[in-house]
């Protein structure tokens, strides 16, 4: 079979898009399902990755569960955190993300964990993992357990729902 011949001026118009009615529909659709997600919707998917999940010792700590949203309070709670000679802190995009704390109610023997990150009724929902009292446990050193994770932004209440887990001892 010989391959049909196309002028080049035919060849030129094949090539170009044009707009049609149902091509802007559906670009226009496209957009509006991608832009769905925004910080102030009720409901919506909530990504999140670990940034430190870190135990010190012999050190206290203050007890925190909180989320951060702007720079000058997270260069606060990173210091708070890690106390004199904190790490450099991660860079975070607090237009579309925030980070995400929560310390281990223990000083010896704790740890925390955070499970989840959701956005609920126009709230978020933090679930973590805490380990709790446990009487047998001599406690020697004290240590100080973090989580932090950087997640999607989420404007509006917090809410932190605690899973309570039996203590390593070890």
């Amino acid at each position: 079979m010989i391959p049909a011949r196309i002028p080049p001026r035919s060849r030129a118009a094949a090539s170009r898009w044009r707009a049609t009615p149902a091509s802007a529909l559906i670009v226009g659709l496209v957009l509006a399902l991608g832009c769905h997600d925004s910080p102030s919707e009720p409901r919506g998917e909530v990504t999140f990755q670990s940034v430190t999940k870190t135990t010190l010792s012999p050190r206290f700590g203050p007890q925190l569960r909180t989320v951060v949203r702007d720079e000058a309070s997270w260069e606060a709670t990173w210091r708070e955190l890690w106390g004199d000679a904190p790490p450099p802190r991660p860079a975070i995009d607090f237009r579309r993300e925030m980070a995400v704390v929560a310390t281990a109610s223990l000083s010896c023997f704790g740890d925390v964990a955070i499970e989840d990150v959701d956005r609920e009724g126009g709230q978020l929902t933090v679930r973590i993992a805490d380990a709790g009292p446990e009487t047998l446990c001599l406690c020697i050193a004290p240590t100080y357990t973090f989580h932090v994770v950087r997640a999607t932004r989420v404007d509006g209440p917090a809410r932190f729902a605690v899973r309570t887990t039996p203590p390593s001892c070890g």
